[in-house]
């Protein structure tokens, strides 16, 4: 099933049994199968500490949980997708774009139990990974694990 949006959007979703693919503008920026999901939830308690501006911070994860059936339907500015995985686990994806026609991916977890979540986006071979804040690590972050928050070293 392949539906176009209006051309403000550029945002293309192609369905193929019990798996799709969304691109906007000509580029794969989702991919999502039951074998191969693009989204887990999970929950994790954080161990944060400062001190004179430095921070340590630890995280202990006790789950996480892959999110394997969607269900894709259109809304007025996009695409919303609901993910789950039986009853109880579930979120959801609201794809639109901007006023200025950028990207905006607005994920609501359904359940306030799980305070972690992973969406995992498409990628090119040439693509890379670049800032978020990393100073001493790698200068391309393609591949590694790196936490949203950043602390000073």
């Amino acid at each position: 099933m392949d539906t176009p949006r209006p051309q403000i959007l550029d945002l293309q979703y192609h369905q193929n049994n019990d798996s799709f693919t969304l691109h906007f503008q000509q580029r794969l920026i989702l991919t999502h199968s039951k074998d191969n999901p693009c989204l887990w939830i999970g929950s994790g308690i954080a161990d944060i500490d400062m001190f004179r501006g430095n921070f340590s911070i630890k995280d202990k994860l006790q789950e996480k949980i892959a999110l394997t059936d969607a269900i894709v339907s259109q809304s007025p500015d996009g695409w919303l997708i609901h993910f789950s995985r039986g009853s109880d686990i579930s979120a959801t994806l609201n794809i639109s774009a901007d006023d200025q026609g950028r990207l905006l991916l607005e994920l609501q977890n359904d359940n306030l139990n799980h305070n972690r979540i992973w969406l995992r986006l498409a990628a090119q071979p040439e693509d890379h990974i670049y800032g978020c804040g990393e100073q001493f690590s790698y200068f391309d972050l393609r591949g590694k694990p790196f936490p949203l928050w950043t602390s000073e070293q």
